[in-house]
């Protein structure tokens, strides 16, 4: 107890040192990434492992190959209607808080909600966070899974933008989609965190979700039910239905530019010639989606 008890303080400690809304957009997001993380470590010793490297040590003797591929393959996917392509090349991606839109839930109340409770903010606390830095949300997943779920998300869009891995350290992510799952703990979104799976959790402990992928393949990121993960077990794995699953949700906090973006994927409407001379400026490698294949207009992927 007393080291839970410090560590509370600590983490109220940096949240109220600073002014949230006065700081430049790097150390606001610095100062919620260290949040996360000791909230991350609060919770720890409930997996039966003491630190994150003793953790990590057990899942490379475990499932190597997936910690090979959470290390080194994982990509960062948005979708976003072709309607809003030239805003986003212009001004880059925006959260519902700045555009007054969204092709998921559109309800400002239930976001604001759900993103201070996983930051473990209060409301005051939260209020101060400016939209820009607000997160916008995305799925982890391989470039060999990527096609397989286009169909599944496309009411989120038919247009692929496939971010840079350098944005990892403003990346954090939730086992599943993180408004159900704030649902789940409470009908007005509102809760105070107890496990690792209901916050925000920083990218850099990612690998702790391995155990709870679906493994009929080595190449998907899906989980069979987010609603079986138990945050006080020994990482024992779940099961569930082959066709039911949950993704891993990303979010990426502070401004998204078209610089940000890796490589882009168009599945319906063409690209004009003006489009594709600013992606090309932004070095964006461009790509058509079409058969079940990834058909190169510029660049490689």
């Amino acid at each position: 107890m007393n080291r839970i008890f410090a560590l509370m303080i600590f983490i109220i400690a940096i949240i109220t040192h600073h002014s949230l809304g006065a700081l430049d957009y790097n150390k606001t997001i610095a100062i919620i990434k260290e949040n996360q993380e000791q909230l991350f470590k609060l919770f720890m010793p409930a997996t039966s492992f003491q630190s994150y490297e003793e953790l990590k040590a057990h899942l490379e003797q475990t499932h190597q190959k997936r910690v090979q591929q959470f290390d080194n393959e994982l990509i960062f996917v948005i979708f976003a209607p072709s309607s809003v392509r030239g805003k986003i090349i212009k001004e880059g991606f925006k959260n519902q808080f700045e555009t007054n839109s969204s092709k998921g839930l559109f309800d400002k109340t239930v976001r604001f909600n759900t993103e201070r409770s996983l930051l473990n903010f209060s409301s005051h606390k939260y209020q101060n966070i400016p939209n820009t830095i607000r997160p916008k949300y995305g799925i982890v997943t391989t470039k060999k899974q990527l096609k397989n779920i286009i169909s599944n998300m496309s009411a989120y869009g038919d247009d692929i933008y496939i971010l840079k891995n350098t944005l990892e350290n403003r990346i954090t992510w939730t086992p599943g989609d993180s408004l159900n799952r704030a649902y789940k703990k409470c009908s007005d979104y509102i809760f105070d965190c107890s496990c690792w799976d209901e916050i925000f959790i920083p990218w850099g402990f990612r690998h702790i979700i391995i155990p709870y992928l679906r493994n009929e393949n080595d190449w998907s990121i899906s989980i069979p039910n987010t609603a079986q993960i138990n945050p006080r077990d020994k990482l024992n794995p779940i099961s569930g239905s082959n066709t039911a699953s949950e993704y891993m949700e990303f979010q990426i906090w502070g401004p998204v530019f078209i610089q940000d973006v890796d490589s882009f994927v168009y599945t319906q409407k063409k690209m004009t010639d003006i489009e594709k001379k600013k992606l090309k400026k932004a070095s964006v490698s461009c790509y058509r989606y079409s058969s079940n294949k990834f058909k190169k207009v510029s660049g490689t992927l």
